[in-house]
């Protein structure tokens, strides 16, 4: 079974505003929005690992707070569309 974007599910606003509400408690959770990104970099550095992916939704709500996606990250509405090497 892989996983695939909520907005298969359901409408694509209800799907920002759980991904918006999900990264702002994280954001709050780990101590403001620069050890978040700090941490955010830590996992997604290209020199590190594979690339990574996130759904439409994710990394609409990580743009609308101001975090920085790394191009080493993938969105995808499937995990079938991952890319691995």
């Amino acid at each position: 079974m892989g996983a695939v974007s909520l907005t298969r599910y359901v409408p694509e606003s209800v799907t920002h505003a759980l991904s918006l509400q999900m990264y702002q408690k994280a954001i709050i959770e780990v101590g403001g929005k620069e050890k978040f990104q700090q941490l955010w970099d830590e996992d997604d550095d290209p020199e590190v690992g594979d690339k990574s992916y996130i759904f439409p939704e994710n990394a609409w709500a990580l743009q609308k707070l101001g975090i920085k996606i790394s191009p080493n990250v993938q969105v995808v509405t499937d995990v079938e569309q991952v890319e691995f090497k």
